[in-house]
């Protein structure tokens, strides 16, 4: 299956068109994905803290199979810089800079969503950051070691989810009973509703079921939640 993708630029050039694009993606398909993110700053992102990741101590949960789930919740505000405060000036400077920016980037994509009075379903809060990296690590005693999936099927309990390209494959969605690969191409945000966007939109949009895979390494996601 093709992932719909809506060009930013449509906005500008025929906003009634960009909404109807929008909207029979979301309430037909489930999923689309929108152009205009910066993904040299996602990249230098994932590399910074994969490489620095001792430095900031996430959240870790065990998945199975040798793999730990690193949550990284990156806010661009003085709670990153509450929660960084024992680290170095310029190594919080420098992710808070970073986080900024993508954050003005997806919100200026996210805005051209919520310029309609059809989305006003949307409105609720800006969707906030959380950086998570999928690493191997030392097996643990665990009934999760007999997982097939690392994150199984669910939906999410937000009014939507906002993805950027991964580092690598995994993300599947659940559509006409078929498992499709959800990898939204560079330079895109991959947008999808969950649990509470059904409610708000009086069930025009269903929840998008969706599952992780095991990567053959590491994987790295920027999530908007």
């Amino acid at each position: 299956m093709e992932i719909p993708t809506v060009k930013i630029g449509l906005y500008k050039e025929n906003q009634p068109e960009f909404t109807h694009q929008i909207k029979q993606a979301l309430e037909n398909i489930g999923v689309l994905q929108i152009n205009g993110l910066n993904q040299l700053l996602v990249d230098c992102l994932y590399e910074y803290i994969q490489k620095n990741i001792t430095k900031f101590p996430p959240e870790r949960k065990y998945l199975g199979k040798c793999f730990y789930q690193h949550n990284f919740y990156l806010l661009p505000s003085e709670n990153l810089r509450e929660s960084t405060e024992d680290k170095p000036v310029a190594e919080r400077d420098f992710v808070d800079s970073l986080m900024r920016t993508i954050n003005i980037n997806v919100s200026e994509i996210v805005d051209t969503v919520y310029d309609h009075d059809d989305f006003s379903y949307l409105k609720i809060k800006y969707p906030e950051p959380i950086l998570i990296g999928y690493r191997k690590g030392p097996k643990m005693i665990s009934r999760d070691n007999r997982k097939k999936m690392m994150i199984r099927e669910h939906s999410d309990n937000t009014r939507f989810t906002c993805a950027a390209s991964a580092s690598a494959p995994g993300l599947e969605g659940l559509f006409k009973g078929r498992w499709v690969p959800l990898q939204p191409e560079p330079g895109h945000i991959l947008l999808w509703g969950g649990k509470d966007l059904k409610l708000y939109s009086n069930g025009k949009v269903k929840p998008l079921f969706h599952r992780v895979l095991y990567p053959a390494s590491e994987r790295w996601a920027l999530l908007f939640v």
